[in-house]
């Protein structure tokens, strides 16, 4: 169970985007129909003041209806597990966005059968994401 109701609202899927040090999410068909004039169910904050002194980023959310606060903390810990956390996990959302043909989906179903947020791995040896502005739908990395 990965803690989202049968009624989930945004079952059709999730865009997110990555914008420097903000992370938005809206429902894919928003999207599709908005472009970027979509309006944000959740948007995550990093605030990375503390990063070189403390290894610390702080993150803040700001969800709206209709997202539930249990819906927007499964979309955070998504994103720090396929984007921070998770080394393999990462692979799979940097084929999607720039090498589209060679992304396996059944991989991507083998990890969401094994949503596993207690391994952690070293956080150095994880790659991040590069800077600027990257989209993928969320349900995909999530």
């Amino acid at each position: 169970s990965s803690g989202i109701n049968a009624e989930w609202p945004l079952r059709p899927g999730i865009y997110s985007e990555i914008n420097g040090h903000r992370v938005s999410f809206t429902s894919l068909e928003a999207f599709k129909t908005l472009q970027s004039s979509a309006p944000p169910l959740l948007e995550l904050f990093h605030y990375v003041d503390f990063q070189q002194s403390k290894g610390v980023v702080l993150m803040r959310g700001v969800h709206k209806l209709p997202l539930t606060s249990t819906e927007a903390v499964f979309l955070a810990n998504q994103l720090q597990m396929y984007y921070r956390i998770d080394p393999e996990r990462y692979k799979l959302v940097h084929t999607f966005n720039h090498n589209p043909m060679f992304f396996d989906f059944n991989e991507l179903l083998r990890n969401l059968d094994n949503p596993d947020l207690i391994k952690r791995k070293d956080p150095s040896s994880v790659p991040s994401p590069s800077g600027g502005s990257s989209g993928a739908p969320a349900d995909t990395a999530s």
